[in-house]
């Protein structure tokens, strides 16, 4: 159904849940980073904002949805991992996206052998 949306629509869709999609009708990406602690008042907010961030430097919809998708996920993980949870609400998935993000950066650098 997302599929037919985003290619009706010619769009990226992002379906929020316990594994977002981000679909843009021919491709899919199924997310696996993130936990429960993503399930509170505001993370969806949390989410739509970093995607608007990563446009902003990335003109590829599609990828930086995508990226967007797993950096959230990653910071409610964090988030979870330091507060519980059940403790979580938007703002602390906000203050562990840096680390998030530096951990995405390390993950993708080759590692130098000197």
């Amino acid at each position: 159904m997302q599929k037919k949306f985003a290619l009706l629509y010619n769009c990226v869709v992002v379906l929020k849940g316990h594994e977002s999609l981000v679909t843009d009708g021919c491709s899919t990406y199924i997310n696996k980073t993130g936990s429960s602690a993503l399930a509170t008042a505001g993370s969806g907010d949390v989410l739509s904002g970093i995607i608007a961030s990563n446009l902003a430097s990335n003109s590829n919809i599609f990828e930086a949805s995508k990226l967007s998708v797993f950096l959230h996920g990653l910071s409610g993980e964090i988030a979870g991992f330091e507060l519980t949870d059940y403790s979580v609400i938007a703002r602390d998935i906000i203050r562990c996206l840096p680390k998030a993000i530096k951990i995405y950066q390390n993950f993708k650098s080759p590692i130098k052998v000197d």
